[in-house]
């Protein structure tokens, strides 16, 4: 994958931790993480998926037990 979904994944997650925190400890504010939090989801998930139907995983050379 191209470095830039990998990059938009691990906001991705972050986000998911930020919107579960703030949901927690800071209600009046979870509204505004949580659509930060979708955008950078958004990207790096779509893009993520877009990239494997266009290019498509590569195969494993299957290796016989010796």
């Amino acid at each position: 994958l191209p470095r830039i979904l990998g990059v938009l994944l691990i906001c991705a997650g972050i986000g998911y931790v930020a919107t579960s925190a703030t949901s927690l400890l800071f209600p009046g504010y979870s509204n505004s993480v949580f659509r930060a939090a979708a955008v950078a989801g958004g990207l790096g998930e779509g893009g993520t998926m877009l990239w494997l139907i266009v290019m498509g995983a590569k195969e494993q050379p299957v290796h016989a037990a010796a």
